[in-house]
Order: structure tokens, then C-alpha cells, then sequence
């Protein structure tokens, strides 16, 4: 969209990356958490990710946007939950058995409520080249 309704939250996100790498405001926390890779055991997936300084905190009572599949290749909406560090996302559904995929943000009009303590939410992203 260029034209988007939340102009306060984009100025503030690009003016932390302008003043962070140009001008070497090296304390400014500018960066979202990074996916790393991914890890299975016991039929849930356990999402890896490389932070700034910081880990995740929830917007509401339930983490949305995730959704995983297993090698038939069709995704269905995933359980979320944080792990005790708060640094690493666990995922599981009864309908997949054998997870191997994750795709999160995939969904029309979607807004994340997962963000890092420094208020950026986690970036979309996919695990699947399918």
C-alpha cells in the first residue's frame, strides 16, 4: 500500500535505521528478530531466530499468524507458544503429524501481535520453497 494508515510507526521505524546506520547511534534498537532455522522434536517445530538485543513479547493472549505442514504440502493454522526464554517459537496442530514447513504472516491484511521488547514486530517470512 503507499499509501498506509500507520505513518507514525513507519517514520519511527525508518528513522531508528537512518540514525542507527548512517548516523552511529550504534544503541538504538532497530532491527526485528531474524528467523534462523528451524528444529523438530516430538511433532512440533521449534522456530530459531537471531536478536538485536532483545526477545518476544505478545500483543494480546494469542499468538496469530502461524501456519505449518507436513509433507503433503498443505498448511493448517498452528498452536503458538513462546519458549521459557522467550527466545524461540514452538509450533504443533493435531492435523500435522510430521511437520516440515512454516509460513507465518500469509494471511489477507495481516497485522502481527508478536513483537520484540523494543516494540518491531517479526518480520513475514516462510520456511518452504514449495
Amino acid at each position: 500500500d503507499i499509501h498506509p494508515s500507520k505513518k507514525e510507526i513507519i517514520a519511527d521505524r525508518l528513522s531508528k535505521i537512518a540514525l542507527a546506520k548512517q548516523y552511529g547511534f550504534k544503541s538504538l534498537n532497530y532491527k526485528s528478530a531474524e528467523f534462523r532455522k528451524l528444529s523438530i522434536k516430538n511433532n512440533q517445530i521449534i522456530l530459531h531466530f537471531k536478536f538485536q538485543k532483545n526477545d518476544f513479547f505478545i500483543d494480546s493472549n494469542k499468538i496469530a499468524g502461524f501456519h505449518i505442514a507436513g509433507f503433503d504440502k498443505k498448511f493448517y493454522p498452528a498452536q503458538v507458544r513462546l519458549s521459557l526464554d522467550k527466545k524461540k517459537i514452538i509450533l504443533y496442530t493435531d492435523k500435522v503429524q510430521n511437520p516440515v514447513a512454516v509460513r507465518y504472516g500469509f494471511g489477507s491484511c495481516f497485522e502481527s501481535n508478536l513483537k520484540t521488547n523494543s516494540g518491531l514486530p517479526l518480520p513475514v517470512f516462510r520456511t518452504d520453497k514449495w
